[in-house]
């Protein structure tokens, strides 16, 4: 089953409508940090849940040099986009180059977000895309990033 819009949110809402789950037994893999709701969600459907975390997210070890080099180019304006591919991206993000930092860019960073979850975090912050991809897909990043630079978008801007 694949939702007409691609988040853990839908998957729920189509399987819950579409698929008997009283008593079916799924299997939920993710990350750490995967949203205790979704699996919360199919057990008042009735499926009994096995959770596994498969794979930890947790912020990187950056040199700080590289988070100089960084906000250089960002202070500067020498980065065309900025990529969010998930809410750990944003946070993890936010706490290598920190919040007052980009508070100070805020309307001038070039950012696209792969969905309305990651978009709901930057906007967290007060960040705010210029692009969301309409697919929550790499694939659909990138064509949302391809249409942000055409002309006739960025006139629109």
């Amino acid at each position: 089953m694949v939702p007409a819009v691609f988040t853990s949110e839908k998957l729920v809402d189509e399987m819950t409508a579409t698929v008997p789950l009283s008593g079916k037994r799924i299997l939920f893999p993710g990350s750490n940090l995967s949203n205790p709701e979704i699996a919360e969600r199919l057990r008042q459907a009735g499926a009994i849940i096995d959770v596994i975390s498969v794979y930890e997210t947790r912020g990187a070890q950056v040199e700080p040099e590289i988070i100089v080099d960084l906000k250089t180019q960002l202070t500067e304006q020498r980065i065309d986009w900025m990529t969010f591919t998930s809410s750990s991206t944003v946070e993890n993000f936010v706490s290598i180059v920190g919040q007052e930092f980009l508070g100070q860019y805020r309307n001038s960073l070039p950012i696209a977000s792969i969905g309305p979850v990651t978009t709901e975090t930057l906007e967290k912050y007060q960040l705010r895309p210029h692009v969301t991809a309409a697919e929550h897909t790499f694939a659909g990043l990138v064509q949302a990033l391809i249409r942000a630079e055409q002309p006739e978008f960025r006139k629109g801007e």
